[in-house]
């Protein structure tokens, strides 16, 4: 177990004959989308499905849900469990470019939405994922996954750094991070690793870079 300590550089209506039981309705009003969150639970409306995802509008806003998202229940096609226009009860699972990916499944529950974890604290996290290209993914409790970059680890150039990330971290690892930017409207959540003794603020900002807005459960 390798452990370092990161530094501030850091429902539908139910349908006959339907192969899998029907999404719930969802008829209660859910957070206004100047305040939505992932983990929030929502109701859509569905417009349409597609071979593998069906499109809902969330309040005026596009939503995307994809075959796995739908059921735990293995189906073919999105009509199996939703149709167009009705409404379903789902969470906000991403915040993509063009549309919010949501999933019927509560994989939230217990875990620590963004809007409640503070900038500078230290967390406890495991590492879920490690990408010579890009860091480590980790899980400290929210719901979403931490990129711990490829920059925050030593080497000078990526091949180096990546060596280093591949030599120092495995998958099930606890390390210690610090979170230095939560972004609750973009989904994000950015922890980093101890910095060098030699490494000033100023290029320690210099390396913030953009990280993948991924739901924790995806990089298991």
């Amino acid at each position: 177990m390798y452990s370092f300590r990161a530094d501030a550089a850091y429902g539908t209506q139910g349908m006959k004959n339907s192969r899998v039981p029907r999404a719930q309705v969802g008829a209660e009003s859910g957070p206004s989308l100047g305040t939505l969150e992932v983990g929030d639970v929502v109701t859509a409306e569905v417009k349409s499905t597609r071979d593998t995802w069906a499109e809902l509008d969330v309040d005026g806003r596009p939503g995307r849900i994809y075959l796995a998202d739908l059921s735990k229940t293995k189906i073919s096609h999105p009509g199996d469990v939703v149709r167009p226009g009705e409404t379903v009860r789902c969470f906000v699972k991403q915040f993509k470019k063009d549309f919010v990916s949501l999933t019927m499944h509560d994989t939230f529950s217990g875990r620590l939405r963004l809007s409640e974890i503070e900038t500078g604290s230290v967390k406890e996290a495991a590492v879920t994922h490690v990408n010579p290209r890009i860091g480590a993914f980790v899980d400290f409790g929210a719901v979403t996954a931490g990129l711990v970059p490829l920059a925050n680890f030593p080497g000078f150039t990526a091949k180096e750094r990546a060596r280093t990330l591949q030599q120092s971290l495995s998958v099930d690892d606890v390390v210690q991070v610090r979170v230095v930017e939560v972004d609750v409207a973009r989904g994000q959540v950015k922890p980093r690793l101890k910095a060098a003794p030699d490494e000033d603020e100023e290029t320690r900002e210099d390396q913030r870079e953009e990280v993948p807005r991924l739901h924790w459960a995806t990089c298991r």
